[in-house]
């Protein structure tokens, strides 16, 4: 931060500027001058400009100079046109605590990291998507662990990617991924934001969330453009009655 400081920057970019009002964010914004007042320029650039923890993105900027909601970049032909469908469980959520405006980790993963949940998981994907590159979002990393066995055991090539994997053995599975020698690459909290894979055309949600922002973050990974790639097929496996708000 001190080498940065001795730069004198004027202008700073911030991309997925949604995390700005963290406290660790405003620490380094301050630090480098870009917090009011300022006279110093400050671009936030973001896909999901909402946040559940009540902070508001107003604390850091001033205002909204242009907007265009993921609907309308589906519309004018800049992201593919997603199949939403919701997978009909017995799965209760009305037990699983909430912090935050979202589930706790570890309560939601006792009622979706089960035998049952995780074949359901597999069952579906071999009836609805089973050609397709598939991008599976977990609830922890056991669970992420839990749910590529199932796969394999039902003889579908999976992996799995998590933070304390060491880094050149995820860049060789996102490698083996892309490729094609991995047909579903299951994670938890990894592969929401900053990877970029426009094949995938299929987007496995084992992770139900209240969170509108990291909802759009898991959907938005199949969204990309590619060449012959006509939509994508994102399978929500929330409880009968968790809802919010359509996948996009």
């Amino acid at each position: 931060l001190a080498e940065f400081q001795k730069q004198e920057f004027s202008l700073c970019i911030y991309d997925e500027s949604h995390h700005a009002p963290s406290s660790s964010s405003k620490h380094i914004l301050s630090e480098l001058g870009f917090l009011a007042p300022s006279n110093k320029l400050l671009v936030g650039f973001t896909a999901t400009p909402f946040r559940t923890d009540n902070k508001c993105l107003g604390e850091i900027f001033k205002e909204v100079v242009y907007k265009k909601t993921i609907k309308d970049i589906i519309s004018i032909g800049f992201l593919c046109k997603p199949i939403g469908i919701r997978i009909s469980s017995d799965l209760d959520l009305s037990t699983v605590k909430t912090v935050n405006g979202d589930f706790v980790s570890t309560s939601l993963a006792s009622v979706m990291n089960t035998s049952e949940m995780n074949d359901l998981v597999v069952n579906t994907y071999i009836e609805q998507a089973n050609s397709r590159k598939t991008v599976c979002f977990c609830v922890t990393v056991s669970h992420a662990k839990n749910l590529a066995e199932t796969f394999k055991n039902r003889g579908i090539t999976s992996e799995t990617i998590y933070g304390n994997m060491p880094m050149q053995e995820r860049q060789n599975l996102l490698k083996r991924f892309q490729c094609g020698d991995i047909s579903v690459l299951t994670n938890c909290n990894i592969l929401t934001e900053g990877w970029d894979c426009p094949e995938v055309d299929c987007v496995l949600i084992a992770k139900p969330t209240q969170s509108k922002s990291l909802y759009q973050q898991m959907c938005g990974r199949g969204l990309r453009l590619f060449p012959n790639k006509k939509d994508c097929l994102i399978l929500d496996f929330g409880s009968k009655t968790h809802s919010l708000c359509g996948t996009i």
